[in-house]
């Protein structure tokens, strides 16, 4: 699986991004500054950091 996923992490140092998905009918997204990628390999896995007040993370989080 790494080397499906490494180009993209070697690609992307930081920056930002961003993150979105589907939630039922609807679609919620967000902006962050905080994308870090290359968290871990084996298992593909990034990082971000989102505000707790913040009104569109409970979806995403969901």
């Amino acid at each position: 699986m790494f080397s499906q996923f490494a180009p993209c992490f070697c690609q992307f140092p930081t920056g930002v991004v961003v993150l979105g998905a589907r939630v039922g009918s609807d679609v919620a997204g967000m902006v962050v500054s905080s994308f870090s990628v290359g968290v871990s390999l084996s298992t593909p896995l990034v990082s971000f950091a989102a505000q707790r007040t913040s009104e569109t993370w409970p979806p995403l989080r969901e």
